[in-house]
């Protein structure tokens, strides 16, 4: 028979079973995250969504742009569990921070006065 395949989970355990769509994960996804992706929340703090990502304003802004970006699919959340195989998933959220930083706050972006 087939071996069930390890498919890392919110909390970067793993789950035994045949990976999840991209609806089922977020569907399975508890956290507050997962009510953002699912549209339980108000759709105007967006600044950002493609099949992958979603980025929004934070809920409590300590600047004038202080947002996330998130993957769509469950990842580990913890840094000390990033593995080398993930570096995809980080360049590209840096990538859609950047260009959202130069599309909302131009000027402070160019002078490199941005957080990542």
């Amino acid at each position: 028979g087939r071996t069930p395949s390890r498919t890392p989970d919110l909390c970067g355990s793993a789950r035994t079973g045949p990976p999840l769509s991209l609806a089922e994960d977020i569907a399975a996804n508890a956290t507050a995250f997962g009510k953002i992706l699912r549209g339980q929340t108000s759709r105007d703090r967006i600044l950002y969504e493609d099949d992958a990502y979603l980025a929004f304003r934070n809920i409590k802004p300590y600047a004038r742009l202080a947002g996330l970006v998130i993957p769509k699919r469950g990842h580990r959340h913890d840094p000390d569990r990033l593995t080398p195989d993930m570096l995809p998933t980080i360049e590209r959220m840096k990538a859609i921070a950047l260009e959202i930083a130069g599309r909302e706050q131009p000027g402070p972006c160019q002078a490199g006065d941005l957080w990542l």
